[in-house]
């Protein structure tokens, strides 16, 4: 039985809390809506990373001079000197290491003995490791026995019962460093389990649990909800025999749930992972060989490290000797200069919002579970299918595809499920199985991908349900773009926090994963049917970014917009996958905002932005797809950011700023040394961009001036061919 469930817990480490590693910090109290903070920043064009750091909880009274006591206990036990750093509150909230002197590139910031970490290793040959692995085995995870460890070193320090013999002062007062409680992590969110564990003030369990609400039936919400009813599952397995078999070390009124849930929480917010640093220095002259040198061990707690905030990207280079950890600086850095710990580049928002409790706007790194099953009625098939997932081992929840992601690979996750879980008859089963279905079969592609786009819609559909409207979340705060970061929008008073960030990346990946699949379909359409043939005047490349526009368009255009869309694209070359890559798309959002300036290409320059965190430059050298001429507006804005080619559909006959009216992608029309000189290709699916503007004017623009409202235009009133 415990170790069934210990299992469990392990895969729930490996799962969840494999996420969780590398953040040393308690999460946020609260779920919030962007502080004024990040709006000011972002007024100023500082790096958006520099403000959205995980937030701890207050620490409390007293942190800073405990923290200077560990200091000095690591100079006079091990006679390691950090004098470059201090700890004190951080303008982020909670406390953060800050800089006493200036430091050059490479130059040690602190350095931590390795003697004073609590590691796994550490807590396997403790008497609380060694008892748990007589009592059930030495199968019991890693991660478990550290967490008992830790509750253990904690209990005996509270009750003053560690001798001077048996463990440090460093390590004394490294846990009184550590926080007495966590107020609302996110698998507490459970009300019923809050009361049992009685973690939470009563405002405080309110408060988590009306945010939890709105996640339920998202993958977040799913995975936190079931997450307490693990840990408190574990624990009632572990301690009725580890209390009964050694009632002197496994102490009731130290081991309660209560506790044990402080030390989970610990564990997974504060743990460090096992790459995060190298037994290289890096101001050596050659790389130390590995072996010959001892390195950090895997699931680690570190003193002084833990009190760094983290930032996106490397922010500090570390390496280790035989008995210290370094922590070097990755550039020149100022006095008063805050250190942090960095979070990774790619992080989705589903992680952040679970590991350190808040999310990007705007986030491309974004994924959504979809959940595949085998819906045949014949059992010979389902038989057929379920022997394959399980001989394969091929999951039937997969990602989504992220919003930069221009196209679908036919051996995609996706693809396989839609394959396997369309299939009709045994013979077209045994057809796919040969290559495991990661290829397709012309005939039957088709019906694969209408499938899996259903299932996608349905994903669409679950997400909106009793969360209000999503359309109009995305309508918002896409019109606003930048001015999203004020939590009150006005006309809708919506308040954009970190919950609606998690929905909106959920939304848009599906949304654009349906886009990029009947791009897929209507490719293969092409080559089914010889009358369907791509443009000859554009290659295939030029043509499938072209309908990812169109794609934009028909959105706005289901929506009551006017139906022009475009995607920005850095092409392969510049791009090290060797594919292009989607850096922003958007729609018309003229109507929704009631500004005659958010034009597709604006809004779109402004998601890209934001997603960047505030870099100015991120569209130069990029490709820009749109659906209809760039207005004179948009084309001047177009030369000012560098964009490298336009390709549009229809031209702009009345405001064209690409050739109709105006050439403002020339030379001559230049007006500032800043603007750059960009080629323009006119006429890629022109037809198709017309009939979507005819198709719109047709039914009447309803935000139009009322004198020039009209209920249905004349065909030749539309752009022309």
């Amino acid at each position: 039985m415990i170790l069934s469930l210990c299992t469990q817990n392990s895969n729930l480490a490996k799962g969840v809390d494999a996420d969780l590693t590398g953040c040393q910090h308690k999460r946020r109290t609260m779920l919030r809506p962007f502080q004024k903070t990040t709006q000011d920043a972002l007024r100023s064009n500082l790096p958006d990373e520099a403000c959205r750091t995980n937030r701890k909880n207050e620490q409390e009274p007293g942190i800073d001079s405990r923290s200077r006591l560990l200091l000095e206990s690591i100079h006079s036990e091990y006679g390691v000197l950090n004098d470059k750093i201090v700890v004190r509150p951080s303008q982020l909230g909670g406390c953060g290491i800050f800089l006493v002197s200036d430091v050059e590139v490479n130059e040690a910031i602190f350095r931590v003995p390795l003697h004073t970490m609590i590691t796994e290793e550490k807590s396997k040959d403790s008497v609380i490791g060694k008892a748990v692995q007589k009592v059930f085995g030495e199968n019991i995870p890693n991660r478990i026995i550290l967490t008992l460890y830790l509750l253990h070193l904690r209990g005996m320090t509270s009750a003053n019962k560690l001798s001077n013999r048996r463990v440090s002062n460093t390590l004394r007062y490294y846990l009184r460093c550590l926080p007495t409680s966590y107020s609302t992590p996110l698998f507490l969110a459970s009300l019923d389990a809050a009361e049992e564990c009685e973690t939470l003030e009563e405002d405080a369990r309110e408060n988590i649990t009306k945010d939890f609400q709105r996640l339920l039936g998202t993958a977040v919400g799913e995975r936190e909800r079931n997450r307490i009813i693990q840990i408190k599952n574990t624990y009632n397995a572990l301690f009725p025999k580890l209390s009964l078999t050694f009632p002197e070390i496994f102490m009731p009124q130290i081991f309660t749930f209560k506790n044990y849930v402080w030390a989970h929480s610990t564990i997974a917010t504060r743990l460090f992972p096992t790459t995060f640093c190298c037994p290289n220095n890096p101001n050596a002259e050659k790389e130390v060989d590995p072996s010959q040198t001892n390195t950090v061990p895997g699931g680690c707690l570190v003193p002084v490290a833990d009190f760094l905030n983290h930032r996106r990207g490397t922010c500090l280079r570390w390496y280790t000797d035989n008995e210290v950890l370094y922590a070097c600086a990755p550039r020149a850095m100022a006095a008063g200069e805050e250190v942090f710990f960095s979070y990774g580049n790619n992080k989705s928002n589903g992680h952040l919002l679970v590991t350190y409790g808040f999310c990007e706007p705007f986030n491309e790194n974004d994924v959504a579970p979809i959940s595949f099953s085998l819906s045949t009625t014949s059992k010979d098939l389902f038989d057929l299918g379920t022997e394959f997932i399980k001989s394969v081992g091929m999951p039937l929840t997969v990602a989504t595809l992220r919003r930069i992601d221009c196209d679908i690979k036919s051996n995609s996750s996706i693809l396989r499920c839609c394959r396997l879980c369309s299939v009709e008859t045994v013979d077209e089963f045994n057809l796919y199985k040969i290559n495991n279905f990661e290829k397709p079969i012309l005939s039957n592609e088709i019906k694969s991908v209408d499938y899996g786009i259903r299932v996608l819609q349905e994903a669409l559909q679950s997400i909106a349900m009793g969360k209000g409207s999503v359309q109009e979340l995305i309508d918002t705060i896409e019109g606003e773009a930048c001015k999203s970061l004020i939590p009150n929008l006005g006309r809708n008073s919506l308040v954009v926090d970190d919950i609606l960030w998690y929905l909106y990346g959920q939304y848009k990946s599906i949304l654009h994963t349906i886009k990029v699949l009947n791009i897929y379909k209507f490719r293969l359409v092409e080559k089914s049917y010889s009358k369907h043939k791509p443009n000859e005047n554009h290659g295939d490349r030029i043509i499938r970014n072209m309908r990812l526009a169109l794609a934009e368009a028909h959105y706005a255009l289901e929506h009551g917009e006017v139906p022009v869309g475009c995607v920005f694209i850095k092409p392969s070359p510049l791009n090290e996958s060797g594919e292009d890559s989607i850096i922003a798309s958007a729609s018309n959002k003229t109507n929704i905002t009631s500004n005659a300036t958010r034009h597709a290409e604006l809004v779109a320059y402004d998601i890209g932005f934001m997603a960047s965190r505030c870099n100015k430059d991120i569209l130069r050298g990029c490709e820009l797809y749109v659906t209809v001429e760039p207005c004179i507006m948009c084309a001047a804005a177009l030369a000012r950011i560098g964009i490298k080619r336009v390709y549009y559909g229809c031209c702009n006959d009345k405001f064209g700023g690409n050739g109709s009216i105006l050439s403002c992608h020339s030379l001559e029309s230049m007006s500032s040394h800043l603007d750059t000189p960009y080629h323009v290709f006119p006429g890629v699916l022109e037809n198709e961009a017309v009939e979507l503007l005819r198709e719109f004017y047709s039914r009447g623009n309803p935000k139009a001036p009322l004198p020039h409202r009209k209920k249905a235009v004349l065909m030749n009133n539309a752009p022309k061919n």
